[in-house]
């Protein structure tokens, strides 16, 4: 049976849940401060994680989640109850409630889908980088700025990896199309040229992270992708957050000064 890392609550969704999942999933139970030591100790063996009321500890488990020395960063990730604003949805979780509970288990048999496109010229490295991403990741290639181009406006991904040296469309192109269409993207740049010039060109526009050629290895390079795809939807998350309050505050401005004309 698939071992299914639980977090024990006092919740009624929470005896609900273990009732359901029990004769299908191993649950191992465990209180929220070791759900993390958990993780840890099971070396790979979580095949599915189940929180209850999100907290900063417990999110930070589904970051450690997300490093395959710990998981697979695939591994099915369910957050039963509500998700406040101060703890947006992290990436590759889903959130379910009592009227979608019954739909768990489905969920904790499919891994999560991460998309990702790499942008390379070179066959060699190419096949490398496919190679590396493809164990946990779903994976499209192109070989020039002309093909990116194409598969970016038909599909959307988690994670694009882009060279910084191609041919047909340029990659500063091919980098402002993601920025324009699909702003929750990750963009890795990778290059052989170690050159502020070339980072700062990227980087400063928006880039998650920079990792020069050739990679380190195939671990290294595939965990400096997840790290950059959870730090760029935190980054986000952070913003969407400061967007929410901005027009939080906007609006009670607004309400304040249309109930002044009745004072």
């Amino acid at each position: 049976m698939k071992k299914i890392l639980i977090q024990k609550s006092q919740s009624q969704l929470f005896n609900d849940v273990v009732t359901s999942l029990k004769n299908r999933f191993d649950l191992v139970q465990l209180t929220e401060d070791m759900m993390g030591e958990g993780l840890a100790e099971a070396k790979g063996s979580i095949e599915g994680i189940i929180i209850f009321g999100p907290s900063e500890q417990s999110l930070r488990v589904c970051k450690l989640a997300r490093n395959e020395r710990f998981a697979n960063p695939s591994v099915p990730i369910a957050i039963v109850g509500d998700m406040s604003t101060i703890h947006p949805m992290p990436f590759g979780c889903e959130r379910f409630d009592s009227a979608s509970i019954h739909l768990i288990d489905q969920y904790l048999d499919n891994p999560t889908a991460i998309r990702s496109l790499i942008v390379e010229d070179d066959a060699a490295i190419l096949e490398v980088a496919t190679m590396a991403l493809s164990r946990y990741m779903d994976v499209d290639a192109a070989s020039d700025g002309n093909q990116a181009c194409s598969r970016l406006e038909s599909s959307i991904y988690d994670l694009v990896v882009l060279d910084v040296m191609l041919p047909g469309i340029s990659s500063e192109k091919v980098f402002e199309l993601i920025l324009t269409t699909s702003p929750e993207t990750a963009i890795v740049v990778v290059t052989a040229f170690d050159t502020e010039k070339i980072e700062s060109l990227f980087t400063l526009k928006g880039a998650a992270a920079y990792i020069q050629k050739p990679f380190l290895s195939n671990a290294i390079f595939r965990q400096q992708c997840m790290d950059a795809i959870l730090s760029h939807w935190a980054d986000n998350d952070a913003a969407r957050l400061q967007q929410t309050k901005v027009a939080a505050e906007r609006a009670r401005e607004e309400h304040a000064m249309r109930m002044s004309r009745y004072l």
